[in-house]
């Protein structure tokens, strides 16, 4: 797919999901949304249009990840892109082994 393709496609906004099961690397029960919440979120941002989500496999120790796999799993038709991030290693070896597990989380789908 070209770029001007992609530009057509997706809205220039992405929804971050930083503090989604807790605030960046922290899990508390006072910190951030709980699943429940965060689910409330995605449904609305695919409502009005988001279509691409943000992650990283370290927000909220792993939390956000699972919890946006669990509500991708249960939207499977949803026409969203989830992308992510892979921590502050400058090893390839390091950033297979991540998105190995990332991919696990998330899926390949």
């Amino acid at each position: 797919m070209t770029t001007s393709a992609l530009r057509r496609r997706f809205l220039p906004v992405l929804l971050g999901t930083g503090n989604f099961g807790g605030d960046a690397g922290t899990v508390a029960s006072d910190i951030g949304l709980d699943a429940a919440g965060t689910t409330a979120i995605l449904d609305h941002a695919v409502e009005v249009g988001v279509m691409v989500f943000d992650t990283v496999d370290i927000y909220a120790q792993g939390a956000t990840e699972r919890i946006v796999a669990e509500w991708r799993s249960a939207h499977a038709d949803a026409d969203v892109l989830i992308q992510t991030q892979a921590g502050s290693s400058t090893t390839s070896r390091f950033h297979r082994l991540r998105a190995r597990g990332t991919f696990g989380t998330l899926g390949s789908a």
